[in-house]
């Protein structure tokens, strides 16, 4: 009698859109058996809702930076999974509750929920050798953050889906030391009330930071916007044209910075400023990844060695799900999990390991000959051949996968609104 193959085990690390897509596609595969581990007590990752800041109920930091009034910054129709549609009448920006409630019915219209361990947080991941050194089996240790119980568990792949918006970036500015007001990142904002007649900072200009500015400026007195050299979204430029509220101000990097004043590059100062609210984006970081794995991270922003920016090049059984900036945040997964699925099936040979670090290494000097810098190592979100439409053909065609996300004509349209005027696009964009 022929014995049945054994199924390949996957353990997915995190709970949220990529780690349920990978879940939805796992269970409709045959040959794999996978779990779903995730530290919160719901699906949804980011989506998550907590009033709480700092360190969470579980005794670990809190993973979600949503705030009470967050809307999203991209369609319903870009985040819509191609399988999964939104309830008629959801909004073209759907708010976090709204958004969390989608993903929630998606894992229960999917029967996820039997392969979710909900409150279990990975706390290592090694290496166990023997076998193909480029494909090696994987020792998780997992812990019951209700019980404290921990429990070990073997398996032959490991997608980490936890994320990139978690572990708040902060950039060394000279003199914020001597501030006295209120400090913090927006990983910890929650509400706009505690500032209700107050003055506040803002450091960065990207849509995220904007949102903040125009949450706080319904309760504060005024909002200073303070943007880098790159202002993408040319905010400055907005606010010259008077197509800002009143009581948003933007003006580029602070030089000084004192008790409760600073004064700007542009020569413009605020005095009696309250806080300053850092918006300036996240750090790569996977503590549960032991040295065993490979993986290292450069200055919080560029993780090595990845090969289209997911395949750990020298344990080839390591795949990070959407571990980038980019406008398919949402669903960029419906690509990369098929993508990683043939690669642990075999009906996808890989090029050998210093091949695929020298395409690595040839993409980031190309990067940096265009003006870039480490900051933009995996970020896939601009007009230029590093935008997320041609990281995205690229992968599905050299894997020969099928489209089946929205094209880059969508989010030309939404991007062209919010240059245009960050403060009304909402009302305009119908995508």
């Amino acid at each position: 009698m022929m014995q049945e193959k054994k199924k390949a085990s996957i353990a997915v690390i995190g709970a949220g859109p990529s780690g349920l897509i990978a879940s939805r596609i796992l269970s409709n595969l045959p040959g794999f058996e996978h779990e779903v581990f995730e530290r919160c007590s719901s699906v949804g990752g980011q989506w998550v809702y907590t009033d709480r800041t700092g360190i969470g109920e579980d005794g670990y930091p809190v993973h979600s930076a949503a705030y009470a009034n967050l809307l999203s910054n991209g369609t319903r129709r870009l985040m819509e999974f191609p399988d999964f549609k939104f309830p008629d009448g959801t909004p073209t920006f759907p708010s976090r509750a709204q958004i969390h409630k989608y993903l929630e019915s998606y894992a229960d219209h999917y029967h996820l929920r039997d392969r979710i361990h909900l409150k279990h947080i990975v706390t290592s991941v090694k290496r166990i050798d023997g076998g193909d050194a480029h494909r090696p089996r994987w020792l998780l240790t997992i812990k019951n953050t209700t019980t404290g119980a921990e429990r070990t568990g073997e398996f032959d792949a490991v997608f980490v889906c936890t994320g990139h918006y978690s572990t708040p970036y902060i950039p060394t500015i000279a003199s914020i030391e001597n501030f006295r007001g209120v400090v913090l990142h927006s990983h910890d904002y929650r509400h706009p009330e505690p500032y209700a007649g107050k003055s506040v900072t803002i450091l960065g200009g990207g849509p995220s930071a904007f949102d903040l500015a125009l949450d706080l400026g319904r309760h504060a007195s005024n909002v200073i916007v303070s943007v880098g050299q790159a202002d993408r979204l040319k905010l400055q430029e907005q606010y010259a044209a008077g197509k800002l509220p009143p009581n948003i101000i933007v003006v580029k990097w602070p030089e000084v910075i004192g008790e409760n004043a600073i004064r700007f590059a542009d020569r413009d100062s605020a005095d009696d400023v309250d806080a300053i609210i850092y918006c300036t984006g996240y750090r790569h970081s996977y503590p549960f990844l032991d040295e065993s794995c490979g993986i290292t991270i450069k200055g919080g922003k560029r993780v090595r060695p990845l090969f289209k920016h997911m395949i750990n090049t020298k344990y080839q059984t390591m795949m990070f799900i959407n571990a980038m900036v980019n406008v398919f945040d949402f669903t960029l997964a419906y690509a990369q999990v098929p993508f990683a699925v043939k690669i642990l099936d075999g009906s996808l040979q890989l090029p050998s390991e210093e091949a695929m670090n020298a395409d690595t290494e040839d993409e980031y000097e190309r990067r940096l000959a265009a003006g870039k810098t480490l900051y933009h190592a995996h970020r896939w979100d601009d007009a230029t051949t590093f935008s997320s439409e041609h990281y995205y053909t690229d992968l599905i065609a050299y894997a020969g996968l099928d489209h089946m996300l929205v094209g880059e004509s969508q989010v030309k349209i939404l991007e062209a609104r919010v240059v245009d005027n960050i403060y009304t696009y909402r009302d305009e964009v119908n995508i």
